[in-house]
This record gives C-alpha cells, structure tokens and sequence, in this order.
C-alpha cells in the first residue's frame, strides 16, 4: 500500500516550499515550473520512476532535482514540520515524533539506506500520517489506532526478549508463546496495525535493549495441573540425561525429540520411557525410571494422556525450562 500521489506531491511542495505557478510544471512535485530535462537531471541508474515523476511533464524543477541528489534524503531519517525546511533526526526520535502528530509535517525513514525513501513521504497531520520508507508508505489513521498504547506495547515486547523478526512477521515459535505469554493477548492488537506497515516500522526503530527486563509470568499463565507437571518433570529428566542432545542440541530441539515422543507415545507409561530413552541415547541419571516406578496407575495414566495430546506444547515448556536447571 502507499500513499495517493496527491499527498506525496504535497509532501515535496511543504518540504521545497513550492508555491503554484503558471509555467510548464515540475515532473515530481506538480507545482514549480521545471527547469531541467528529466532525461539530463536523474542518472540512468535511478530505477524508482514511477515514484519520482507524478505528472506528465518532462522537466523537473530544481528544488526537486537538488532533493534527488540530496545524500540526506537517501540515507538519513528527515522530518519537516515548516514549510521550505526539513531537519536531519536521530532515529530516537522518530516513534516520538509519530506519537506527537503535529497541523503539517513530513516524515521519511531509511531501512536499507540505498534507496530515496523520501518519493513515499506524503503530507501528514493530526489525524493522518503518510510515513515514507525505502518502498513503501506507511498510512496511520490516529482516530481509528492508539499509537501511544503501539509503541509502547512493541518496546515492552523487544524489552523482555521477544524476537523482533517473529514481532514483524505475527509469526511466533512456540517456544516464544510459551515464554511469553501477554503475546496473545497484544497480537489482537498488533494484527491491526500490521498490514500498513507499521509494526514493521516501530520494531525497526525501536533502540537496541542492552538489559532485558526478567519476565515473571503470572501465576495464572503458569499453573499446571499434576498430570502436566509430570510430563513436564518426566521429559525433562529424559532431554537433561540424553547422549544425543548433549552432541546434537540444536537437531535435538528442532524437532528430533518431538518426533520420537509421538513414536512412541501410544505406549503404556513403563514402555513408553523405556522406548523413548533408548531412541534419544538418555541415562537414567535423570532418575525418570524411579519417577515412573513410584507412580499409582492412575497418575501414569494422567501423564501419557497429557503427552499424547499436548505433546508440543509439554516439549516446548521443557524446553523453556531447560536454562533454569
């Protein structure tokens, strides 16, 4: 999605302080006469046309062709909130700078640093912003989204350690879900801002976090029930006392153990183990084999329904637990 091509022409008039006139119209900006041929002003390298020339003409005028080989407005974050002007920032400052919509202003940022993320900044205001970016524009209606509550809620998630690329994409692992489980509830209102672009954004530009905030998740998010600690406590002394996993972590959780678990999960309790630690090269220096001993049938029972039915999420607490040992 970007911007209509009437907010972005006025985005380069606000910014190169054009004023309409009667002459032959500038190819990008639409208002001041042009003065230079396109063909002569931008170098056969430039690939982005259709967001550089908006109107038929072919003459650019020189505010214009300046901005085009203007180097700031390839490779640093611009915003422009009087008429003729626009200030380098720091890229601390852009989320406030959202957050605080000004009558007019003009905002554009870098992603790559390679391309004139500027042709996609359109003329914003308090109720409507047109962001630029390398290939896009980013629209954020202000009445329909609480920015402040956003931006805060995506800084939270960077602070405790949620991956910023699972924070892009809407996608998490379960191991994050597991570790992390406010992420149910602020995706709702993520999703909503996703499709625009802006998560993206605010993730890009969200500071780096030196120390991460220690999650401590609620007891309501964490309460198992017996069944599902014993599974939990069962499989973990299996995955702790294992050859393979201590050789091959990353295979070992990346889905090899997951995969003998549903081999073998059909089984009795007493077999299951018993399968299931020779197939991972698992010890009993665990002291599973005593832990399945001593319990009554019932609980054994309880358990193995719970591995057979939840088996992805038990592994991924173990898992998330497995740092704690």
């Amino acid at each position: 999605m970007t911007g209509g091509k009437e907010q972005i022409m006025q985005a380069r008039r606000f910014i190169t302080g054009g004023k309409d006139v009667n002459a032959a119209v500038c190819c990008s900006c639409g208002v001041k006469a042009g003065t230079t041929e396109m063909k002569r002003a931008i170098k056969t390298t430039f690939t982005d046309f259709p967001q550089l020339v908006l109107t038929p003409s072919t003459m650019i005028c020189a505010e214009c062709e300046r901005a085009y080989n203007d180097k700031n407005l390839r490779f640093k974050p611009i915003y422009s909130d009087k008429r003729g002007e626009y200030r380098i920032i720091d890229r601390a400052e852009v989320l406030d700078l959202i957050c605080n919509p000004q009558d007019e202003w003009v905002l554009s940022v870098p992603y790559s640093f390679k391309k004139h993320h500027w042709l996609y900044a359109g003329l914003s205001d308090k109720h409507t912003a047109y962001i630029g970016t390398d290939d896009r524009t980013i629209i954020v209606e202000y009445d329909k989204i609480n920015i402040v509550e956003l931006v805060n809620s995506v800084k939270d998630c960077i602070a405790y350690g949620v991956p910023r690329k699972e924070l892009k994409a809407g996608k998490y692992s379960v191991f994050t879900l597991v570790k992390f489980p406010f992420l149910n509830t602020c995706e709702e209102f993520f999703e909503q801002a996703r499709p625009c672009g802006l998560i993206d954004l605010i993730v890009q530009y969200t500071p780096a976090v030196k120390d991460k905030k220690t999650f401590e998740r609620k007891e309501e998010n964490t309460m198992l029930t017996s069944a599902e600690s014993n599974a939990v406590t069962l499989l973990g002394c299996i995955a702790k006392s294992s050859r393979y996993r201590a050789e091959n972590g990353l295979q070992f959780w990346d889905g090899f153990f997951e995969r003998r678990i549903n081999r073998f999960k059909s089984l009795d309790a007493h077999e299951f183990v018993s399968k299931l630690s020779e197939a991972v090269g698992s010890i009993n220096n665990g002291g599973y084999a005593e832990m399945v001993r001593d319990m009554s049938e019932d609980d054994l029972n309880d358990m193995m329904a719970v591995i057979r039915s939840k088996t992805h999420l038990i592994v991924a607490i173990v898992y998330a637990e497995k740092d704690r040992d």
